[in-house]
Parts: structure tokens; C-alpha cells; sequence
């Protein structure tokens, strides 16, 4: 089992650092992914937390697209830079997170609208465009709006 940084900064004397676990990791070591996920879990919540504000509805699936990118972006490491690999991976966060709204952004220019695009009903609440649409496999629908 490999010692990683413990959240809260608990057990600081005897942790490998982010480089360490890549190192680790890019030498055939399976377990110091699972180490680098533990060991940098709060600062990418934090980040994408951070990105999110106003879009709450997007944070599930901005978690999901900056541990993706992750572990893509562990995969290229290399040290020689003179980022961190924290920096590094926020820095990826935020530029794949704005890219993302802009590619939004673009579409819905075009006309083009998401299926997870919110819609604000008259109670206040908000629903998915996707749970506005006719299930095509109910029972009598008949594919006339």
C-alpha cells in the first residue's frame, strides 16, 4: 500500500508527493493513480466547485470530465516542467471547463440546444429540457406533438 498525504494534512512526515506517485505510476505502478485521486481529491472538488458557482446542476459531470482529465493529463507528465502537478491539473480544469462553455455557448448560437439545457417552470423549480420530451416507448404515444 502506498503512502500518500492524508486529507487534512494528517500524516505529513512519511507521504509521497504528486510527482512522486506520477513517477510511481508511469513505472508500471497501478495503485499511485488510485493514490494521486485520494491525495488531490478536495483541491479538484474545490476547483470545479469553485467553476461551477451559478451552475450547480453541472458540477456531477464537471467532477467527472476533471478526473478524466486527470488521469489523461498524469499519463503526459513529466516532471521537467516547473509547474507542480497540482498546478497543472487545476490549470487543465480550468481551461477544459471554459473550453466546454464555449463550445456551449457556440452551439446554442447556432441554434443548437443540449438536451441537459435547464428550463425554469412557473413554480420556481427548474427541469431538464430531456424530461420535457414524449417517451417514444410509452404506451399510446403516437410521435404526434
Amino acid at each position: 500500500m502506498l503512502h500518500h498525504k492524508q486529507e487534512g494534512g494528517r500524516d505529513r512526515e512519511n507521504y509521497l508527493t504528486n510527482e512522486e506517485l506520477v513517477k510511481l505510476y508511469h513505472d508500471g505502478d497501478p495503485s499511485a493513480l488510485e493514490a494521486l485521486y485520494l491525495q488531490n481529491h478536495r483541491l479538484i472538488r474545490y476547483t470545479v466547485r469553485r467553476l461551477c458557482r451559478g451552475r450547480e446542476q453541472d458540477f456531477d459531470d464537471e467532477m467527472q470530465e476533471a478526473f478524466f482529465m486527470m488521469i489523461k493529463k498524469v499519463n503526459k507528465f513529466r516532471e521537467e516542467g516547473s509547474a507542480s502537478l497540482a498546478t497543472y491539473i487545476v490549470k487543465q480544469i480550468i481551461w477544459g471547463y471554459k473550453d466546454r462553455r464555449r463550445t456551449a455557448q457556440s452551439q446554442h448560437e447556432k441554434g443548437m440546444i443540449s438536451l441537459d439545457t435547464p428550463i425554469n417552470r412557473n413554480d420556481g423549480n427548474t427541469i431538464l429540457l430531456i424530461d420535457t420530451l414524449p417517451d417514444p416507448t410509452a404506451r399510446g404515444y403516437t410521435g404526434k406533438a
